[in-house]
């Protein structure tokens, strides 16, 4: 029998998106489908403007990395909020793009970017994670060692991302997957920061990680596989059989799906496949639904919006099973339940 992982839990969060600039405006205005699509100062190719979700007090035309932390800035301070001076020394994980994280350099530069916005950054260790939104098992993974050696009480896991630049819109027209009329099957950019504020106690946490698993999908968006869904199956698998749990006992989904069919069918084939007893019904939640992409920072949305779920009672029940997924195949999921216990 495999020795189950060390045990982590959530703390505190900390949002800022176009919708809300702390967890719990965010996800007040997520429940009330409240979302801030506008036009961006950006052209199709078509030369109409590009629809997003941007956070306005950020200027449309600012830089994606001044982007990327400005939004840092707040999430962090939202995480920190109440919390003791020393919170500022412990460990900070970072999640990021990699092509943000090969921009920005090493954690010297990010954590300088953020000084300059006041946030006061001064951690014992600084890790960056370039997987974008999979990068949350990464994260996780790193939380647990820094806590199994004992190096730290608590840790903080921050990632970031924008896609409202040129560089990002262009990458998406150019693949046909920018959300346009002639295109109903895109994605609408956006950008959002996210923090989780880990602890290896479970005294008055929001909620537990019981489990994580990875895996890789062969039949991508720009393959021409049939698509069976073995990626995502076999990230749940492994996230489940850690947590020591079936995919019957999972109350609700968390998926950073950002509106195109691919993903959706997915999650109709991972259904289909794990779910060997009855169930009324399997919600699935999506933060793009309102927040539109987010990159980076989608994975670790859904595990911000299943923690204050948990913490505010407004959950179909104490499991929530969280995916995320990258353009090149990786899956990534994460079993979570409400508070410091397994949720029984």
């Amino acid at each position: 029998m495999s020795t189950p992982p060390p045990p982590l839990f959530v703390h505190a969060t900390g949002m800022a998106c176009p919708i809300g600039l702390t967890t719990a405006a965010a996800c007040a205005a997520l429940r009330a489908g409240i979302s801030r699509r506008q036009e961006l100062p950006y052209l199709d190719d078509d030369g109409r403007p590009v629809v997003g979700s941007y956070l306005a007090r950020i200027p449309a035309g600012t830089p994606r990395r001044e982007r990327i932390a400005s939004l840092a800035a707040v999430a962090i301070a939202d995480a920190l909020r109440g919390a003791a001076n020393t919170a500022c020394s412990d460990p900070w994980i970072l999640v990021l793009a990699d092509d943000i994280a090969a921009e920005l350099g090493d954690g010297a530069a990010i954590r300088a970017q953020l000084a300059r916005r006041g946030v006061p950054f001064a951690p014992s260790e600084t890790r960056i994670v370039a997987e974008g939104s999979c990068g949350l098992v990464s994260a996780l993974a790193l939380a647990r060692s820094l806590f199994a050696r004992r190096q730290c009480r608590a840790c903080t896991i921050c990632a970031a991302d924008s896609l409202i630049c040129a560089g990002s819109l262009a990458r998406l027209a150019g693949q046909g997957r920018l959300l346009t009329e002639d295109n109903p099957d895109g994605v609408t950019p956006g950008e959002a920061a996210v923090c989780l504020r880990l602890s290896p106690s479970g005294r008055g946490a929001s909620s537990r990680i019981l489990g994580t698993g990875t895996a890789r999908e062969s039949a991508t968006l720009r393959s021409d596989e049939p698509l069976r869904g073995d990626g995502i199956a076999a990230a749940a698998q492994g996230a489940l059989a850690e947590a020591g749990l079936a995919f019957h006992d999972i109350d609700f989904r968390v998926s950073d799906a950002a509106g195109e069919s691919y993903h959706f069918k997915e999650q109709i084939l991972l259904v289909s496949r794990l779910l060997r007893s009855r169930r009324a019904d399997l919600p699935l939640w999506l933060c793009a639904a309102e927040l539109g992409d987010t990159g980076a920072a989608a994975g670790l949305c859904g595990l911000v919006t299943a923690t204050e779920a948990f913490r505010r009672g407004r959950v179909p029940g104490p499991r929530a099973l969280v995916f995320a997924g990258a353009d090149d195949g990786r899956r990534s999921a994460v079993v979570l339940s409400r508070g410091g216990n397994d949720g029984s």
